[in-house]
């Protein structure tokens, strides 16, 4: 059990929904509802598919690159720190998007689903914790947090751009 509230606190704010409403309502400011629905659907999961191939293709990169947990974590800080601080310090860009409207899967794609739902910090939290999980006793017990705390993750990303026109009234 404390593996998955670990697990679902570490996931829930590195790939959680919590961005996602000034990003979405913004992106579909003068969006026809069926076209936020059909962004918000495609994002979940391209986002979601995204998460899993990282999940399963982690072991197998670290075997072949010769990664250790400790060199992954340490880069998954510098990956976080340099990702706040871009975060902090970048201009806004309201004025570059305006007016850029394409279909509502080239939106979920981008900019929904990378980078505003996977996150690089969000990569580098889904590698570590699965390095994590390989190199302790319990890895079932881990991997089962893993893959319900990305589902239920998901699910709020899905609902919150699902009903995003409730939410920022």
């Amino acid at each position: 059990m404390p593996e998955f509230v670990y697990v679902m606190t570490y996931f829930f704010l590195l790939l959680g929904p919590k961005k996602l409403v000034p990003a979405f309502a913004w992106l579909t400011r003068d969006a026809e509802p069926g076209y936020r629905r059909k962004a918000a659907l495609y994002a979940t999961l391209f986002a979601t598919l995204l998460c899993a191939v990282i999940a399963l293709l982690t072991n197998l990169w670290a075997a072949k690159y010769h990664l250790s947990l400790p060199s992954v974590q340490i880069t998954a800080g510098l990956i976080l720190i340099i990702w706040s601080l871009d975060t902090i310090f970048r201009p806004s860009q309201a004025a570059d998007e305006e007016g850029e409207t394409g279909s509502a899967v080239q939106l979920a794609l981008s900019p929904l689903a990378t980078p505003t739902i996977v996150t690089p910090a969000g990569v580098a939290a889904i590698m570590v914790t699965i390095l994590f999980a390989t190199a302790a006793p319990d890895s079932e017990e881990i991997y089962a947090s893993v893959a319900i705390a990305l589902a239920i993750v998901m699910t709020l990303n899905f609902l919150t751009m699902y009903f995003i026109e409730v939410i920022t009234r």
